[in-house]
């Protein structure tokens, strides 16, 4: 499944930045402020197909797209993005996603367009581990940071493989 971003993604971004600015990845980058949360995107996800965050799927590997102008719009600069988000409205299983994993990295411009597949070269900030959403907001803390660079879109992918079904 790819997705533009018809999901609500919050991220919390916080720190003060080396001069000039950062590089795109998971440096190490450490955060003296406290996070504060970018929310992007409507949460209007009325398509024909279910939600990958709502038990339906046995399987999912996702790809959003989030252009530059989504996240200065949320009020996103660059910035540590240490946590991610999701507004769940519906689960219909009763088994934890296992190997539920995140990665992220930036794209090579600013406006990247939904690639005709998924984009290798990610950098792992979440996982793999059994995940089991819950309904309404469900925080999940990076176990890495990931460095935006304020200029660059971003792609994150979330995978699950359960071995059971919904």
């Amino acid at each position: 499944m790819l997705f533009r971003s018809p999901f609500v993604v919050n991220a919390q971004t916080s720190g003060t930045l080396p001069a000039p600015s950062l590089n795109c990845g998971s440096n190490g980058t450490t955060t003296v402020s406290a996070p504060v949360v970018h929310t992007v995107g409507t949460g209007n996800n009325n398509a024909a197909n279910p939600s990958f965050l709502n038990g339906y799927y046995h399987d999912s590997r996702v790809l959003m797209v989030f252009s530059k102008n989504d996240l200065s719009n949320a009020g996103a600069s660059s910035g540590v993005i240490q946590n991610l988000g999701f507004n769940v409205t519906q689960y219909n299983s009763s088994y934890p996603y296992q190997n539920f994993s995140i990665k992220i990295g930036c794209a090579n411009s600013a406006n990247p367009s939904l690639p005709a597949g998924f984009v290798g070269g990610l950098t792992s900030v979440y996982g793999p581990v059994n995940f089991t959403p819950s309904l309404g907001w469900n925080s999940i803390n990076f176990t890495q940071g990931f460095d935006w660079d304020g200029q660059n879109g971003i792609y994150i992918e979330i995978c699950y493989d359960d071995t059971i079904g919904s």
